[in-house]
């Protein structure tokens, strides 16, 4: 009896202990969980749960300690499933946000284009309906309670902006279409200043436009609302778009870290020819943005027209290396070649162009390189160019005839002429006086050639020649007339331009078009 009684004290011990064990071990996987679920882990918070259950299961837990972990398992479950779903939501939200900033870049780059338009406006349609959001049925509540619950609802009031804009042009100023989704951005968003806004644009109120954008108001506004501003002004109030350009100045410093912004005054200002300013504001959403290549092809566009001419190559190889099969960094790359001389490496990559796409509109300037490399004839460039239309397209059959390296391969009396006869019948005002002075100078009419130049300091858009190589072909031009100190000048001039652009590697410039009016300067000079 007494052996029996003392081994029923001794399990009756070993029992409480291993119970006890069962619950730190219990607690410890719990608190962990907890822990877990607060940090805004879920799963692993759910992994805990399951292992405080196991524990529960398999050291002999009371019915009270069962049920207690069996309900926190639950609970941890439905918080993933919960976490899931927000997760899920987030990533219709992003991409929702993401669609509409890039529709909003797209709409920006082709003003005025109303067939782009039309398929913009299904763009924008079918951005919503992948959202889950029918804005265009009969009941469009459950669609605002889903923007609503989100939290997402000026951003998007902020794109419906924008679609309003698109769709004033596609359907008209009194389409129902058109009202139904003012009615929803100010149902999102009723601030009173973005209100004030919106009702302005809607009746085309100038004088609030213009009270909204003046530099004391335009802080008040978010970028959003700037950039819905300036396309409304830029685009049915062309008079006033020097006040567009006052507005970028003061909202990219107001806003650095806004992409859009960034991007569409990098265009404006590209556009107007103010290249510091542009390249300054391309290299800003590049930041913003650094895989974005087509911002980083923009960043490349705006070195060339500055005439850096070998960073914008690193930028287009930089673009090419990031999507090789991509054709427009090839296309860009072979145009920045040939001014740099490489006619061969402006081949190969215009080539490898064409293989991945055959782009109509590029054909023009394959034919011309061709023509560079030997592989088109001159009858062939003719051919071309007599059933041309488009002016740049003109431009680029017509300078390699005035001024190829090979003397053999120009025809500067048939350029001239051309040139000529087709400034009387369309507009070639950007570049024409170009080509008629360097064919004036192929031809030795130096009096001729100076008069084309004569007042001309701003270099064509159409990037034709280096604008480096303005100054050299001046200095020739003047050189040759015996106006000796003009002519020295601008080589100076050109000089102190060269070693800036050069500078570290001047190797790479030695077959540019720059060099070669360089060679031709200093060869006027020594006589």
């Amino acid at each position: 009896m007494l052996l029996g009684g003392g081994g029923f004290f001794y399990v009756n011990r070993e029992r409480s202990q291993r119970i006890e064990q069962t619950r730190i071990a219990f607690e410890s996987a719990q608190g962990e969980a907890i822990e877990l679920g607060r940090a805004g882990k879920p799963a692993e918070a759910l992994l805990a749960a399951r292992r405080a259950l196991q524990v529960a299961e398999t050291g002999g837990a009371d019915a009270a300690m069962l049920e207690r972990a069996k309900n926190f398992v639950a609970q941890a479950e439905t918080e993933v499933t919960a976490a899931e779903r927000e997760r899920a939501l987030r990533e219709q939200d992003a991409t929702l946000l993401a669609r509409l900033v890039d529709l909003r870049l797209r709409q920006m780059e082709h003003l005025g284009d109303l067939e782009f338009e039309r398929g913009l406006d299904g763009e924008y349609t079918r951005a919503f309906h992948d959202y889950g959001a029918d804005l265009e049925g009969e009941d469009a509540v459950p669609a605002l309670k889903r923007i609503r619950e989100r939290s997402v609802g000026e951003q998007v009031a902020l794109g419906l902006d924008d679609w309003i804009r698109l769709r004033r042009r596609v359907h008209g100023a009194a389409s129902e279409k058109v009202e139904n989704l003012l009615f929803l951005a100010i149902d999102l968003d009723p601030d009173p200043e973005r209100t004030r806004l919106r009702e302005a644009i809607k009746d085309n109120d100038l004088a609030t436009m213009l009270d909204l954008a003046s530099p004391e108001k335009l802080g008040k506004l978010g970028p959003g609302s700037i950039f819905v501003l300036s396309a409304e002004l830029w685009d049915r109030h062309p008079k006033h778009r020097p006040d567009v350009y006052r507005m970028y100045d003061q909202a990219l410093q107001l806003y650095p870290g806004d992409y859009v912004l960034q991007y569409v005054g990098g265009n404006i200002y590209q556009d107007a020819g103010r290249f510091q300013a542009a390249l300054a504001a391309r290299h800003s959403a590049l930041s913003l943005r650094p895989s974005d290549m087509r911002t980083r092809l923009f960043v490349g566009q705006t070195q060339w027209s500055l005439g850096r001419l070998t960073e914008a190559e690193g930028v287009y190889r930089a673009c090419i290396a990031a999507l090789p099969a991509d054709p427009e960094p090839r296309y860009v790359l072979a145009l920045l070649l040939v001014q740099l001389g490489d006619h061969a490496g402006a081949y190969a990559s215009i080539a490898r162009s064409f293989e991945l796409h055959d782009t109509p509109e590029w054909k023009p300037d394959l034919l011309a390189i061709r023509y560079y490399v030997g592989q088109a004839s001159k009858e062939e460039l003719l051919r071309a160019l007599a059933t041309e239309t488009q002016p740049l397209a003109i431009a680029t059959y017509l300078y390699p005839l005035v001024d190829h390296p090979d003397p053999a391969k120009r025809d500067p009396e048939f350029a001239l002429k051309t040139v000529l006869e087709y400034s009387k019948v369309m507009d070639l005002s950007d570049w024409n006086y170009l080509v008629e002075a360097v064919a004036r100078y192929r031809l030795g009419d130096w009096a001729g050639a100076l008069a084309a130049v004569k007042g001309r300091f701003k270099a064509p858009d159409a990037l034709i020649l280096v604008p480096n190589a303005w100054d050299f072909l001046r200095s020739a031009i003047y050189g040759h007339l015996g106006r000796v100190d003009e002519a020295r000048d601008y080589y100076e001039r050109g000089m102190v331009e060269w070693k800036l652009q050069t500078g570290g590697n001047p190797g790479a410039w030695e077959r540019s078009d720059v060099m070669r009016w360089r060679r031709e300067a200093e060869s006027v000079l020594e006589k």
